[in-house]
């Protein structure tokens, strides 16, 4: 089975996620590689911008929370915290480098689920709670 997700920066495609039995592959969009020079870069030094597959699961897995944060969000998800790409593919809406994986930025709030946090006391209560709830896990889901 193949799976492929794409990788955003901003609302620009700039490559494809492709996960397979081989292993985990990142392909920069041609549209990308196109654009270098003028503002295209690579997402990490060990992948550069070239036509190439490269070697992505480290990178990957260096996107995820650790330890009980990480089991967790995949409880709370119901994806195998050894899935990276299928954790990535929900959460990696922004991601370090103001990347996203699976979903561009630019889609509205009820688009992507998300709901608006109601007053400052509900604010601060999240954030008190963070340690307890990475990615405001709770009875409602994410």
């Amino acid at each position: 089975m193949v799976t492929i997700v794409p990788l955003f920066w901003g609302r620009f495609q700039i490559g494809d996620i492709i996960a397979e039995d081989r292993g985990v592959r990142l392909v920069y969009d041609q549209r990308w590689l196109n654009a270098k020079g003028r503002g295209a870069f690579p997402v990490s030094l060990t992948m550069p911008l070239d036509s190439k597959e490269h070697e992505a699961l480290s990178w990957l897995g260096n996107l995820l929370p650790e330890a009980e944060a990480l089991r967790t969000v995949s409880r709370g998800l119901g994806v195998a915290s050894e899935d990276a790409v299928g954790l990535l593919s929900r959460i990696g809406r922004d991601t370090a480098g103001a990347l996203c994986i699976g979903v561009p930025r630019g889609t509205t709030w009820k688009d992507n689920r998300y709901r608006q946090i109601p007053d400052d006391a509900a604010l601060e209560r999240i954030i008190a709670e963070l340690p307890a709830k990475p990615f405001l896990i709770g009875d409602e889901g994410f």
